[in-house]
Protein backbone atom coordinates (compact mmCIF):
# COMPACT_ATOMS: atom_id res chain seq x y z
CA UNK A 1 0.00 0.00 0.00
CA UNK A 2 1.22 3.53 -0.84
CA UNK A 3 -0.27 6.34 1.45
CA UNK A 4 0.69 9.76 1.85
CA UNK A 5 3.00 11.50 3.18
CA UNK A 6 1.79 15.09 5.15
CA UNK A 7 4.23 16.86 2.98
CA UNK A 8 3.24 15.60 -0.48
CA UNK A 9 -0.15 17.52 0.10
CA UNK A 10 1.80 20.54 1.07
CA UNK A 11 3.87 20.41 -1.78
CA UNK A 12 0.84 20.45 -4.23
CA UNK A 13 0.84 16.77 -5.67
CA UNK A 14 -2.13 15.43 -6.82
CA UNK A 15 -3.44 12.56 -4.56
CA UNK A 16 -5.03 9.72 -5.87
CA UNK A 17 -8.51 9.10 -3.51
CA UNK A 18 -10.18 6.17 -3.91
CA UNK A 19 -13.95 7.48 -2.72
CA UNK A 20 -15.22 4.21 -0.83
CA UNK A 21 -19.28 3.22 -0.88
CA UNK A 22 -21.66 0.92 -0.30
CA UNK A 23 -21.49 -2.04 1.55
CA UNK A 24 -23.26 -4.78 3.11
CA UNK A 25 -25.88 -3.18 4.56
CA UNK A 26 -29.32 -1.32 4.87
CA UNK A 27 -27.73 2.00 4.09
CA UNK A 28 -26.20 0.80 0.98
CA UNK A 29 -28.21 2.95 -1.57
CA UNK A 30 -27.74 6.14 0.71
CA UNK A 31 -23.85 5.10 0.72
CA UNK A 32 -23.94 4.91 -2.70
CA UNK A 33 -25.21 8.87 -3.38
CA UNK A 34 -22.94 9.96 -0.50
CA UNK A 35 -20.17 8.45 -2.25
CA UNK A 36 -20.96 9.49 -5.70
CA UNK A 37 -21.71 12.99 -4.99
CA UNK A 38 -18.18 13.09 -3.45
CA UNK A 39 -16.51 11.94 -6.08
CA UNK A 40 -17.71 14.07 -8.90
CA UNK A 41 -17.11 17.22 -5.79
CA UNK A 42 -13.85 16.33 -5.45
CA UNK A 43 -11.31 19.48 -7.00
CA UNK A 44 -9.47 17.42 -9.82
CA UNK A 45 -7.07 20.41 -9.72
CA UNK A 46 -5.55 18.56 -6.30
CA UNK A 47 -6.87 15.20 -6.85
CA UNK A 48 -7.34 11.93 -9.17
CA UNK A 49 -10.13 10.15 -8.23
CA UNK A 50 -10.83 6.48 -8.10
CA UNK A 51 -14.27 5.65 -7.31
CA UNK A 52 -15.04 1.71 -5.29
CA UNK A 53 -18.38 0.08 -5.05
CA UNK A 54 -18.40 -2.97 -2.60
CA UNK A 55 -21.63 -4.68 -3.22
CA UNK A 56 -24.12 -5.51 -1.38
CA UNK A 57 -22.65 -9.29 -1.27
CA UNK A 58 -19.64 -7.82 -0.03
CA UNK A 59 -17.61 -8.40 -3.53
CA UNK A 60 -15.79 -5.07 -4.48
CA UNK A 61 -15.90 -3.40 -8.05
CA UNK A 62 -13.77 -0.40 -9.52
CA UNK A 63 -15.07 2.01 -12.18
CA UNK A 64 -13.68 2.15 -15.10
CA UNK A 65 -14.95 4.91 -17.23
CA UNK A 66 -18.95 3.98 -17.20
CA UNK A 67 -17.92 0.12 -16.46
CA UNK A 68 -17.69 -1.57 -13.07
CA UNK A 69 -15.43 -3.99 -13.44
CA UNK A 70 -14.92 -6.85 -10.35
CA UNK A 71 -11.57 -6.57 -8.01
CA UNK A 72 -9.52 -8.04 -5.36
CA UNK A 73 -9.88 -4.92 -2.27
CA UNK A 74 -5.65 -5.30 -2.16
CA UNK A 75 -5.95 -4.35 -5.81
CA UNK A 76 -8.66 -2.09 -5.54
CA UNK A 77 -6.34 0.16 -3.17
CA UNK A 78 -3.58 -0.39 -5.28
CA UNK A 79 -1.33 2.50 -5.35
CA UNK A 80 -4.18 4.59 -3.33
CA UNK A 81 -2.54 7.70 -0.98
CA UNK A 82 -5.93 8.02 0.73
CA UNK A 83 -9.51 6.60 1.12
CA UNK A 84 -12.68 8.95 1.17
CA UNK A 85 -14.90 6.45 3.30
CA UNK A 86 -18.41 7.53 2.59
CA UNK A 87 -19.84 3.96 3.94
CA UNK A 88 -22.53 3.95 6.24
CA UNK A 89 -24.10 1.36 8.88
CA UNK A 90 -22.26 -1.81 9.47
CA UNK A 91 -18.90 -3.04 7.91
CA UNK A 92 -18.26 0.92 6.95
CA UNK A 93 -18.90 2.97 9.77
CA UNK A 94 -18.71 0.64 12.71
CA UNK A 95 -14.83 0.60 12.81
CA UNK A 96 -14.30 -2.67 10.50
CA UNK A 97 -13.62 -0.94 7.64
CA UNK A 98 -11.01 1.67 9.45
CA UNK A 99 -9.35 -1.31 11.17
CA UNK A 100 -9.27 -2.72 7.60
CA UNK A 101 -7.16 0.13 6.34
CA UNK A 102 -4.96 0.40 9.36
CA UNK A 103 -3.60 -2.81 8.89
CA UNK A 104 -3.28 -2.05 4.97
CA UNK A 105 -1.28 1.52 6.49
CA UNK A 106 -3.30 3.25 4.28
CA UNK A 107 -5.11 7.10 5.57
CA UNK A 108 -8.69 7.66 5.75
CA UNK A 109 -11.34 9.99 6.71
CA UNK A 110 -13.35 9.99 8.93
CA UNK A 111 -12.91 8.55 12.46
CA UNK A 112 -10.46 5.72 13.88
CA UNK A 113 -11.66 2.58 14.86
CA UNK A 114 -12.65 3.16 18.00
CA UNK A 115 -14.55 6.21 17.55
CA UNK A 116 -16.53 4.97 14.93
CA UNK A 117 -17.36 1.95 17.22
CA UNK A 118 -18.60 3.74 20.17
CA UNK A 119 -20.29 6.21 17.80
CA UNK A 120 -22.26 3.07 16.55
CA UNK A 121 -22.97 1.38 19.10
CA UNK A 122 -26.13 3.60 20.28
CA UNK A 123 -25.89 1.75 24.13
CA UNK A 124 -22.26 2.57 24.33
CA UNK A 125 -22.23 5.93 23.28
CA UNK A 126 -25.33 6.95 25.90
CA UNK A 127 -23.48 5.23 28.72
CA UNK A 128 -20.13 7.06 27.61
CA UNK A 129 -22.42 10.50 27.00
CA UNK A 130 -24.12 9.93 30.68
CA UNK A 131 -20.39 9.71 32.55
CA UNK A 132 -19.71 12.56 30.34
CA UNK A 133 -23.21 14.92 31.83
CA UNK A 134 -24.87 15.15 28.47
CA UNK A 135 -28.62 14.51 28.87
CA UNK A 136 -29.74 11.38 26.86
CA UNK A 137 -33.64 10.29 26.71
CA UNK A 138 -33.96 7.42 29.18
CA UNK A 139 -33.59 3.77 27.58
CA UNK A 140 -33.59 0.21 28.51
CA UNK A 141 -31.37 -2.19 26.04
CA UNK A 142 -31.80 -6.01 25.76
CA UNK A 143 -30.80 -8.88 22.55
CA UNK A 144 -32.37 -11.50 21.19
CA UNK A 145 -32.00 -14.09 23.81
CA UNK A 146 -32.43 -11.21 26.74
CA UNK A 147 -36.14 -10.65 25.22
CA UNK A 148 -36.74 -14.57 24.93
CA UNK A 149 -35.90 -15.40 28.41
CA UNK A 150 -37.53 -12.45 30.11
CA UNK A 151 -40.09 -10.71 27.59
CA UNK A 152 -42.60 -9.82 30.53
CA UNK A 153 -39.55 -8.57 32.83
CA UNK A 154 -38.49 -6.35 30.25
CA UNK A 155 -41.95 -4.89 28.77
CA UNK A 156 -42.73 -4.28 32.24
CA UNK A 157 -39.64 -2.16 32.81
CA UNK A 158 -40.29 -0.28 30.00
CA UNK A 159 -43.75 0.43 30.87
CA UNK A 160 -42.77 1.53 34.25
CA UNK A 161 -39.35 3.19 33.55
CA UNK A 162 -40.51 4.73 30.17
CA UNK A 163 -43.83 5.07 29.19
CA UNK A 164 -46.17 4.95 25.82
CA UNK A 165 -45.16 6.74 23.63
CA UNK A 166 -41.82 5.21 23.38
CA UNK A 167 -39.10 4.13 20.55
CA UNK A 168 -37.78 1.36 19.42
CA UNK A 169 -34.25 1.24 17.68
CA UNK A 170 -31.55 -1.20 16.56
CA UNK A 171 -28.63 -0.91 18.54
CA UNK A 172 -26.13 -0.56 15.97
CA UNK A 173 -27.64 1.30 12.65
CA UNK A 174 -27.82 4.41 11.11
CA UNK A 175 -30.41 6.57 8.89
CA UNK A 176 -32.74 5.82 11.07
CA UNK A 177 -33.46 2.12 9.84
CA UNK A 178 -35.33 0.09 11.39
CA UNK A 179 -36.79 2.78 14.03
CA UNK A 180 -40.56 2.93 15.32
CA UNK A 181 -42.42 4.63 17.61
CA UNK A 182 -44.67 2.65 19.75
CA UNK A 183 -47.90 4.17 20.87
CA UNK A 184 -49.03 1.65 23.31
CA UNK A 185 -48.23 -1.29 25.17
CA UNK A 186 -50.51 -3.74 22.41
CA UNK A 187 -48.15 -2.95 19.69
CA UNK A 188 -44.60 -3.12 21.79
CA UNK A 189 -44.19 -6.64 21.30
CA UNK A 190 -45.10 -6.72 17.85
CA UNK A 191 -42.52 -4.08 16.86
CA UNK A 192 -39.72 -5.42 19.32
CA UNK A 193 -40.31 -8.83 17.72
CA UNK A 194 -39.62 -7.46 14.42
CA UNK A 195 -36.31 -5.69 15.04
CA UNK A 196 -35.13 -8.50 16.51
CA UNK A 197 -36.03 -10.91 14.07
CA UNK A 198 -33.46 -8.31 11.64
CA UNK A 199 -30.79 -6.59 14.24
CA UNK A 200 -30.47 -9.14 17.07
CA UNK A 201 -30.31 -5.99 19.76
CA UNK A 202 -32.31 -3.15 20.59
CA UNK A 203 -32.69 -0.10 22.42
CA UNK A 204 -35.57 1.48 23.59
CA UNK A 205 -35.95 5.27 24.59
CA UNK A 206 -38.62 7.29 26.06
CA UNK A 207 -40.28 9.35 23.30
CA UNK A 208 -39.26 13.44 24.10
CA UNK A 209 -42.06 15.41 22.08
CA UNK A 210 -39.80 19.02 21.28
CA UNK A 211 -38.07 20.48 18.54
CA UNK A 212 -35.67 18.04 16.95
CA UNK A 213 -32.25 19.78 15.87
CA UNK A 214 -28.92 18.61 14.20
CA UNK A 215 -25.15 19.95 14.52
CA UNK A 216 -22.68 19.19 12.42
CA UNK A 217 -18.91 19.74 14.02
CA UNK A 218 -15.79 19.29 11.70
CA UNK A 219 -12.72 18.33 13.39
CA UNK A 220 -9.07 20.31 13.02
CA UNK A 221 -5.36 19.02 12.61
CA UNK A 222 -2.64 20.10 15.13
CA UNK A 223 -4.97 20.03 18.55
CA UNK A 224 -7.13 23.39 17.16
CA UNK A 225 -10.24 23.39 18.12
CA UNK A 226 -13.24 21.63 16.44
CA UNK A 227 -15.68 23.62 14.51
CA UNK A 228 -19.61 23.41 14.98
CA UNK A 229 -21.42 24.33 12.33
CA UNK A 230 -25.36 26.12 12.24
CA UNK A 231 -27.45 23.71 13.88
CA UNK A 232 -30.61 22.95 11.04
CA UNK A 233 -34.59 22.40 12.52
CA UNK A 234 -36.21 20.00 11.15
CA UNK A 235 -39.52 19.14 10.56
CA UNK A 236 -40.56 15.87 9.06
CA UNK A 237 -43.86 16.30 6.45
CA UNK A 238 -44.72 12.62 5.36
CA UNK A 239 -44.13 10.95 8.71
CA UNK A 240 -43.78 11.98 12.66
CA UNK A 241 -40.33 11.62 13.17
CA UNK A 242 -36.87 12.01 10.83
CA UNK A 243 -37.17 8.54 9.23
CA UNK A 244 -35.44 7.00 6.57
CA UNK A 245 -38.06 7.83 3.72
CA UNK A 246 -38.49 12.01 5.27
CA UNK A 247 -34.57 11.46 5.15
CA UNK A 248 -33.77 10.62 1.88
CA UNK A 249 -36.92 11.71 -0.13
CA UNK A 250 -36.92 15.06 -1.61
CA UNK A 251 -39.54 17.38 -0.39
CA UNK A 252 -40.80 15.06 2.59
CA UNK A 253 -39.05 17.09 5.30
CA UNK A 254 -38.63 21.31 5.74
CA UNK A 255 -34.83 21.58 7.00
CA UNK A 256 -34.26 24.94 8.03
CA UNK A 257 -30.75 26.06 8.52
CA UNK A 258 -30.35 28.36 10.66
CA UNK A 259 -32.41 26.39 13.43
CA UNK A 260 -34.97 28.93 14.53
CA UNK A 261 -34.11 28.15 18.24
CA UNK A 262 -32.84 31.86 19.20
CA UNK A 263 -29.33 32.56 19.67
CA UNK A 264 -28.68 31.53 23.53
CA UNK A 265 -30.42 27.72 22.38
CA UNK A 266 -28.28 27.76 19.25
CA UNK A 267 -24.78 28.23 21.17
CA UNK A 268 -25.79 25.52 23.64
CA UNK A 269 -26.42 23.13 20.81
CA UNK A 270 -22.77 23.99 19.42
CA UNK A 271 -21.01 23.40 22.51
CA UNK A 272 -23.09 20.05 23.27
CA UNK A 273 -22.09 19.07 19.28
CA UNK A 274 -18.42 19.63 20.18
CA UNK A 275 -18.77 18.14 23.85
CA UNK A 276 -20.29 15.01 22.44
CA UNK A 277 -17.36 15.01 19.40
CA UNK A 278 -14.88 15.05 21.54
CA UNK A 279 -16.54 12.50 24.24
CA UNK A 280 -17.31 10.03 21.43
CA UNK A 281 -13.61 10.19 19.63
CA UNK A 282 -14.94 11.92 17.16
CA UNK A 283 -12.45 12.84 14.03
CA UNK A 284 -12.85 14.75 11.14
CA UNK A 285 -16.25 15.45 10.94
CA UNK A 286 -19.89 14.32 13.03
CA UNK A 287 -23.67 14.75 13.19
CA UNK A 288 -24.98 14.64 16.29
CA UNK A 289 -29.27 14.76 16.22
CA UNK A 290 -30.46 16.18 19.57
CA UNK A 291 -34.56 17.20 21.08
CA UNK A 292 -35.47 20.27 22.26
CA UNK A 293 -37.72 19.92 25.00
CA UNK A 294 -38.43 23.39 26.78
CA UNK A 295 -34.93 24.34 28.21
CA UNK A 296 -33.30 20.78 28.01
CA UNK A 297 -31.68 19.31 25.31
CA UNK A 298 -31.31 15.92 24.75
CA UNK A 299 -29.13 13.83 22.43
CA UNK A 300 -29.96 11.17 20.39
CA UNK A 301 -27.58 9.76 18.53
CA UNK A 302 -23.92 11.11 16.57
CA UNK A 303 -22.78 9.78 12.89
CA UNK A 304 -19.42 9.92 12.74
CA UNK A 305 -20.07 9.34 8.30
CA UNK A 306 -22.70 12.24 7.86
CA UNK A 307 -24.68 11.77 4.58
CA UNK A 308 -22.73 13.48 1.66
CA UNK A 309 -25.52 13.39 -0.54
CA UNK A 310 -27.10 16.45 -2.54
CA UNK A 311 -29.98 16.14 0.63
CA UNK A 312 -27.69 15.71 3.33
CA UNK A 313 -27.56 17.75 5.75
CA UNK A 314 -24.08 18.15 6.83
CA UNK A 315 -23.15 19.23 3.90
CA UNK A 316 -26.11 21.94 3.37
CA UNK A 317 -24.67 23.51 7.39
CA UNK A 318 -21.38 24.01 6.18
CA UNK A 319 -22.93 25.94 3.38
CA UNK A 320 -24.60 28.00 5.81
CA UNK A 321 -20.89 28.56 7.71
CA UNK A 322 -19.72 29.85 4.22
CA UNK A 323 -18.01 26.26 3.26
CA UNK A 324 -18.84 25.23 -0.41
CA UNK A 325 -18.80 21.35 -0.57
CA UNK A 326 -15.38 21.12 -2.31
CA UNK A 327 -13.95 22.90 0.14
CA UNK A 328 -15.66 20.99 3.13
CA UNK A 329 -14.33 17.97 1.33
CA UNK A 330 -10.57 19.11 1.21
CA UNK A 331 -10.95 20.05 4.98
CA UNK A 332 -11.74 16.41 5.79
CA UNK A 333 -8.86 15.17 3.54
CA UNK A 334 -6.79 17.24 5.59
CA UNK A 335 -7.94 16.45 8.68
CA UNK A 336 -6.79 12.47 7.68
CA UNK A 337 -3.43 14.05 5.85
CA UNK A 338 -2.55 15.60 9.20
CA UNK A 339 -2.41 11.93 11.40
CA UNK A 340 -5.02 12.81 13.54
CA UNK A 341 -7.79 9.85 15.37
CA UNK A 342 -6.95 6.87 16.56
CA UNK A 343 -4.85 5.92 13.03
CA UNK A 344 -2.63 8.62 13.69
CA UNK A 345 -1.05 6.64 16.90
Amino acid sequence: MKGIKGGDYMEGKKILIAVLMGGRTDEHEVSVESGINVARSLDREKYDVREILIGKDGIWHVKDGDLLKRSDPLKALEGVDLVFLAMHGPYGEDGTMQGFLEILGVPYTGSGVLGSAICMDKVVSKELLRANGIRVPPYVHFDLWEWDRGKKRIVRKVERTLGFPSVVKPAALGSSVGVKIVEDMKSFEEVVNGCLARFRRVIVEKYISGTEVTCGVIGRPKGEDPISLPPTEIIPKISSFFDYRAKYTQGATDEITPARIGEEMTRRVQRIAVKVHRALRCGAMSRTDMIISGEEIYVLETNTIPGMTRLSLFPQEAKAAGIEFPRLLDMVIEYAISGQGDYGR
